[in-house]
């Protein structure tokens, strides 16, 4: 009887050590600020990181003619990039949505032929103030319009290091009043073209807060009986 007593406390404390390891792994992300999955296959996000983090993720559409296209529900913003490039942070709106042409940290985005998108949302008052402190940077802006909206194209060329340059657009957003989007490229300027060519295809779509209501108003009417899906621009795709 004290053996198996023996060999049930000895059994009781190896699974203690084992679901501790197991424990301290799976955290060992969360330390380092990852955002992988732990050997359970969950999802490691850093301390702060809002519920509902999914939401702010793109949607991603495998196209045609060499080009992928970006949706953020959310927002209700789409437009198109080219395919073979990376994507890193895909969080828009609570973090960035990034593109690299480059695969590995020893490339970077100064050498010739590399280059780096970032894409994010700022608060309105910030636009038309570019965030340098250098007082030898050079930026010359343009005010355009891309797809309806109001927007300015800035080249900036910095006094440090090797004259390195970027280009950047702010836009206003006609579903979101209070931010402005962004869309800066850094690197080499031979490939700036890329960007120009990516706001070309912005679109601006109705955001799922707007379908929601749309979806509402369209019962009250005596309308989508039984049925509530909706395309991507809101619409009912029966009625079409």
């Amino acid at each position: 009887m004290l053996r198996n007593k023996k060999t049930i406390i000895s059994i009781l404390i190896i699974v203690s050590i084992v679901t501790l390891i197991f424990w301290l792994y799976s955290l060992r992300g969360i330390s380092k600020g990852d955002t992988g999955k732990n050997i359970f296959g969950e999802q490691i996000l850093p301390p702060g990181t809002p519920a509902d983090i999914a939401t702010y993720r793109g949607v991603i559409t495998e196209g045609s003619k060499g080009y992928n296209t970006y949706t953020s529900k959310k927002y209700g913003i789409q437009f198109s990039y080219p395919e073979k490039w990376r994507v890193g942070d895909n969080h828009l709106g609570y973090g960035t949505f990034q593109l690299f042409n480059f695969f590995n940290q020893e490339e970077g985005a100064m050498r010739a032929g590399k280059n780096k998108i970032e894409i994010y949302l700022n608060p309105i008052y910030a636009y038309n103030k570019p965030d340098t402190a250098d007082i030898d940077t050079k930026i010359l802006t343009k005010k355009i319009i891309i797809s309806g909206q109001l927007a300015l194209r800035s080249e900036i060329e910095f006094s440090y290091g090797d004259g390195t340059s970027m280009i950047s657009y702010e836009i206003l957003i006609p579903t979101i009043p209070d931010k402005y989007l962004g869309m800066s490229m850094y690197g080499d300027p031979a490939n700036f073209h890329i960007l120009d060519e990516m706001v070309k295809t912005i679109k601006w779509l109705p955001t799922e807060k707007d379908c929601k209501s749309f979806i509402v108003k369209k019962i009250m009417e005596g309308g989508f009986p039984g049925r509530y899906q909706l395309d991507d621009n809101c619409s009912d795709p029966e009625t079409k």
